[in-house]
């Protein structure tokens, strides 16, 4: 989302919004018994199923592991387990469920039960919850999906005592049935019963798509709806043991489907009603009949407003409609009767500040008969809850009367509660006047309560669970490899604290093109090269060895057909004809499939080599170290080298040899190491140079005589531009200087540097092209030409040695990569840039997190309410995500206190720098706090802890802080107490600390941020915010105030001109930038952190002088958003059209070069002259 307002713009991106379910199911039936689904041959068990691999078609391959799964690195709840945390890291901890069954059976045997009455007394209702890209039962474990979950319904059994079936739809296009079964440790288990993919859908499908899946138990019907025009219909054909099997029936167009569902017209047949845009008019569309489809439609007006849920009225034969101001009942006369009943439209009890949340249709309506004299004869009953934002619960009860046909409604509030309820359920128990209460909100919290009517109130009687969502981020931190020389760096993160309980987990996210690895060969301990043999064919080498390896067609499989050894490392590799020309350092040789058929002996050491259909351009050393150009025509070998004296002087310093081709004709592109490229067009056998240009690298600036050392070139034939790439991980952007069609050099657009300072080899795919140095690149036109380094799902930082483009029918390019480990891989690169995440449960509830950059290690700080026996800090190292026990007593370091907030603090001494550690405390009773100076050292992966200083406050900590003073290299401690904010400067010479009272203030501070111009800004607790402006840092003089009364508890100021606060109660966001002030609605109430996420297109330089400034906000339901601030008359890089594909690329190319190209099989037209070094 990009937006502007005045002189700022904007960008944003989310990464994470798994905060609320997008369904929660509440009266969800599981198999009643063990063995349900085991035991069937075409079930899959899903949580012990791989990620899936994307097969040719686009289906995933349910194909599962039957090995005990290990540590997931990318999915955020499948998670190592631990028995003992702290003592030793290699055991398991128990599951939450394990513990809760452990304990269960002991019970079970304590009494005598027999395994009979433990199936018996298993509930089979549960609570089923569907989040963006996973399921959970009840809350607990999540269980993740492949892919993105787009829709989802229920498949509800036939009789009273089977199971139900969740339908999924993934963002692949294919339908998952998944049923559940519980094992004889009383663990819910869930299978995968069936998968359907939908032809087709594919080519509808667009970021505005949106799906719904409806299933009629009455007819036996499912029906996915899309929001285009599209219906497609299957028939649920049931199998003997009871699994459902979905055939296609037939599809039918419909209007802009806005909101659609099934309603009960018999015992035996449902209808489907639809509210659409025809032609610009609403229209209520039902099929009674789903055996013809016939269709009746009533038109309403222009001034009808447009329903925000619509709920089907079984007994009426209605649909209610939800609108912002009112609701509205339809009867289904006009389609089942064939007269129409005019409508019911009433407005709603609450204020008109609120509006509609959600609704619920309970099994048992509450007590309505003081509302109407009810007579079952006579009227027809429905009765709706409907939660709004005003906190209230309504019951709507709507009243048909079958004699006189209208109906009659009332709607007023039930109770209220004290937080927003989102998904929600209310039933009747068989006590009279009880009912259960069960809620999921967008805060992550999640409760179910006993409560009991008294008079006209409820009261609470019960509290069964009262805790949050997995999701939620109780705290987070960004961390960043620190690395100046480069502009683009990979190691930047985000990690939070989030869950409760034992699901305590310690996350981490990642923003890039996400590549999915699957490993097809391993232990190929030499190789280091992978070359095109035909589309499933290819060389894997090394400088000893080569092996023909066939792919097999589900991208599954590596099978060696062919191996010899070679004496020499090979310099050149190309395929024509079936035939595979290797040009070693002291040979030519040609290969087919069944082994080499001639070879032939350079009487030269050969340096660099290119070629062009059977030409071959070679460089070459003798033993005098005297280079030399030979040209290569099947194996007759003719120096070339008096047609390049008279431009390249000396052969030595040639770095890049490349045949490229533009308007029919072939030029042969020499670099040096002098930066200087050199353009010969190739005719007749003779090489005629028409242009040369002279490079200069991105850092020239600061390093003297450095220069731009070509390692290849890439030609874009529509933009007339040219990509080069160095040795030294730089790139260079170039438009073409011609005359009359011919190159005569190019001028240079830009030229920038990759964190990557290995040599980039250039790939071209059918969407994209890649840089491949020691990681893989994508380089993007769209943003002025940046690349976007992709990042392995496994979370590994294997390095790419080589990759070469698949040929496959897929929505992401697809690699066949050969990685650092050793391992023949398939990467699967997405083409949006996404979020990778891994996790690992601590199994201990914590509440604060710190990253120490000299340490490397995290500080947690746990809640202290819970299992006070462990100790107040824990420690974390990021690589393993193990938690390491410090060796001292901390009992004993903090006795009465409890630690609330730490920051580290450096000391500078001269040269020498001390690590010391800031922890904010309060007292148990929670009236007064102290200030901890500890001294942390870690020696053998042990953490001793030291206090040096302590003081005692009257008022708890709030927050910490560290100013730097870079005029005496001084860091100061700041930190909050009550009403004040005090600075602490600490003398490693004399081992004591000074303080003085920076801010008194009338309120309590809950937050505070001083920055280098010494504005001080601050958040109190009444949620006010007061910006003060200090004199210096030696005496700390108020001379400005400034107050805001808007409500906000968080703000991120980054100098005098540009800061950011947030509002409590509209969920938004304030941008102030040179007194112009931007509104952005985030939908949540957000926390701040700087973050330095910039792309690489912006240089070193740029962000100095301009002021691209970067945050991430953070949501307490695990939300994640990025904000780029930026003036984009800033960018130096002129916009790039988007290239054309590859296949139009051939129209201005000759047959003769066509059919080159097709003979190289995934080697473009750009680079077949392809010549590694």
């Amino acid at each position: 989302m990009d937006q502007e307002n005045g002189d700022i713009a904007w960008n944003r991106n989310t990464f994470l919004h798994s905060r609320l379910p997008t369904a929660v199911y509440f009266r969800f039936s599981i198999a009643n018994r063990a063995n349900r689904f085991s035991n069937l041959a075409q079930s899959y068990p899903l949580q012990n199923s791989t990620p899936g691999n994307l097969i040719k078609d686009g289906t995933f391959d349910w194909n599962f592991n039957h090995e005990e799964p290990k540590t997931v690195s990318f999915e955020i709840n499948a998670v190592e387990k631990n028995d003992d945390y702290l003592e030793d890291q290699s055991t398991n901890i128990e599951h939450e469920n394990e513990v809760e069954n452990a304990n269960m059976e002991k019970d079970d045997d304590d009494d005598d039960k027999s395994q009979d009455s433990i199936n018996q007394s298993f509930a089979k209702q549960v609570t089923l919850l569907v989040y963006f890209s996973s399921i959970s039962i009840d809350n607990s474990q999540t269980i993740p999906l492949p892919c993105q979950i787009l829709t989802s319904t229920i498949l509800h059994s036939h009789t009273q005592n089977g199971e139900d079936i969740l339908a999924l739809l993934l963002c692949n296009f294919e339908i998952v049935l998944i049923g559940f079964e519980r094992n004889d440790n009383l663990e819910v288990i869930p299978f995968v019963v069936g998968t359907t993919d939908i032809p087709g859908l594919n080519l509808l499908h667009n970021n505005e798509t949106a799906y719904k899946l409806n299933h009629s138990t009455a007819n036996d019907l499912l029906f996915l709806t899309t929001s285009s025009d599209h219906c497609f219909v299957y028939n649920i054909v049931y199998e003997k043991n009871g699994i459902p099997l979905l055939n296609h029936s037939h599809n039918f167009t419909t209007g802009e489907m806005l909101l659609n569902c099934f309603i009960p017209i018999s015992s035996n047949c449902d209808a489907f009603v639809s509210f659409e845009f025809e032609d610009d008019v609403l229209i209520l569309r039902c099929i009674s009949d789903l055996s013809t489809f016939k269709r009746s439609i009533v038109y309403f007006k222009n001034k009808f407003e447009i329903p925000i849920h619509m709920i089907p009225l079984k007994e009426s034969n209605a649909v209610l409609l939800l609108q912002e101001s009112g609701y509205t009942v339809k009867s289904l006369s006009f389609c089942i009767e064939g007269e129409e009943l005019e409508l019911t439209r009433e407005t709603y009890p609450m204020s008109h500040s609120s509006i509609v949340n959600s609704y619920y249709i309970p099994s048992k309506p509450t007590d309505y008969r003081t509302f109407i004299k009810y007579d079952p004869s006579i009227y027809k009953h429905d009765q709706i809850l409907i939660s709004s934002t005003d906190l209230c619960v309504y019951v709507l009860d709507i009243f048909y009367h079958s004699k006189n046909h209208k109906f009659e409604t009332r709607m007023k509030k039930l109770f209220q509660y004290k937080t927003n309820l989102t998904f929600f359920s209310f039933e009747s128990t068989d006590v009279p006047g009880e009912f259960l209460l069960e809620f999921y909100n967008e805060m992550g919290l999640c409760e179910k309560r006993m409560l009991k009517r008294k008079n006209r109130t409820f009261e609470l009687t019960n509290e069964y669970t009262s805790e949050v969502c997995h999701h939620p981020i109780f705290d987070f931190d960004f961390i960043e490899e620190q690395d100046k020389a480069t502009i683009e760096n990979h190691i930047k993160e985000i990690w939070v604290l989030s869950g409760t309980g034992i699901n305590h987990s310690l996350m981490s996210f990642r923003h890039g093109l996400i590549a999915r690895c699957t490993n097809l060969l391993s232990n190929l301990v030499d190789a280091d090269r992978v070359y095109s043999y035909d589309l499933n064919k290819f060389w894997v080498c090394s400088d000893k060895r080569v092996i023909l390896v066939h792919l097999g067609t589900h991208l599954n499989s590596l099978i060696p057909i062919l191996e010899f050894q070679l004496e020499q490392p090979i310099v050149y590799c190309t395929t024509i004809s079936n035939r595979t020309k290797f040009i070693t350092s002291r040979n030519i040789m040609t290969v087919n499939i069944y082994g080499i058929e001639r070879c032939c002996n350079l009487s030269h050491e050969c340096i660099l080599a290119t070629g062009i259909e059977e030409y071959s351009v070679l460089l070459v050393k003798d033993d005098e170290n005297k280079y030399s150009l030979y040209c290569e025509f099947m194996f007759e070998i003719k120096e070339i080298s008096e047609f390049f004296t008279a431009s390249v002087t000396n052969f030595s310093t040639i770095t890049l040899l490349q045949f490229i081709t533009f308007y029919n004709s072939i030029y042969l592109v020499v670099g040096t190491s002098k930066g200087e490229i050199f353009f010969y067009l190739w005719e007749d056998n003779h090489f005629t140079q028409t242009g040369v240009t002279v490079l200069s690298p991105a850092s020239a600036q600061s390093i003297s005589e450095y220069t731009f050392i070509p390692y290849q070139i890439h030609l874009d034939y529509d933009l007339q531009t040219l990509i080069i790439t160095s040795y030294t991980g730089e790139y260079t952007m170039n438009k073409l200087i011609l005359d009359r069609n011919y190159i005569t050099g190019f001028d240079v657009l830009f030229t920038k540097k990759l964190a990557d300072s290995s040599p980039l080899e250039i790939i071209k795919t059918k969407t994209s092209i890649y840089l491949r140095g020691l990681k893989l690149w994508e380089f993007d036109y769209n943003h002025n030409c940046s690349p976007k380094m992709v990042l392995m799902d496994d979370y590994t930082n294997d390095n790419i040695l080589s990759a070469i483009p698949l040929h496959v029918a897929s929505d992401e390019n697809t690699f066949l990569a050969l990685k650092g480990n050793n391992n023949v891989c398939i990467l699967e690169v997405s083409l949006k840039q996404s979020m990778l995440s891994r996790a690992r449960k601590i199994g201990v509830p914590c509440m604060k997190i710190k990253f120490i950059p000299d340490l490397k290690l995290f500080v947690l700080i746990r809640f202290q309410a819970i299992n006070s026996s462990l100790p107040q800090l824990l420690f974390a190292e990021p690589r393993t995500l193990n938690v390491i026990k410090a060796v001292t007593d901390l009992e004993d370091l903090f006795k009465n206190m409890v630690p609330t907030s730490l920051h580290e603090w450096n000391i500078f001494s001269g040269d020498k720098k001390t690590l010391l550690l800031a922890i904010g405390c309060t007292h148990s009773n929670g009236e007064k706090g102290a200030m901890k100076i500890v001294k942390i050292t870690v020696s053998e992966n042990q953490i001793h802890l030291k206090q040096l200083h302590m003081i005692s406050t009257s008022d708890p900590i709030t927050h910490i802080s560290v100013f730097y003073n870079r005029k005496n290299n001084v860091n100061h401690l700041l930190y909050s107490t009550g009403c004040t904010i005090k600075s602490c400067v600490y003398s490693l010479e004399e081992k004591r600390i000074s303080s003085h009272t920076v801010f008194e203030g009338s309120e309590i501070i809950r937050k505070f941020y001083l920055t280098k111009d010494l504005d001080l800004h601050i958040v109190n607790q009444s949620q006010t915010c007061l910006m003060v402006k200090l004199s210096n840092m030696n005496r700390f003089k108020i001379i400005q105030k400034v107050y805001s009364t808007e409500m906000r508890t968080d703000v991120l100021p980054f100098d005098a001109d540009t800061i950011v606060y947030n509002n409590v109660k509209e969920e938004t966001l304030s941008v102030i930038r040179e007194n112009t002030k931007i509104l952005i609605n985030v939908g949540y109430l957000p926390r701040f952190a700087k973050v330095n996420w910039l792309p690489p297109w912006i240089s070193l330089r740029e962000r100095s002088t301009n002021k691209y400034l970067q945050f991430i906000t953070v949501g307490l339901g695990g939300e994640i958003d990025l904000f780029t601030l930026l003036n984009e008359n800033h960018f130096v890089v002129p916009k790039l059209h988007t290239p054309k594909a590859i296949s139009q690329l051939e129209e201005y190319t000759s047959s003769k070069l066509r059919s080159v190209h097709n003979l190289c099989g995934n080697i473009t037209l750009e680079e077949i002259a392809y010549a590694p070094v």
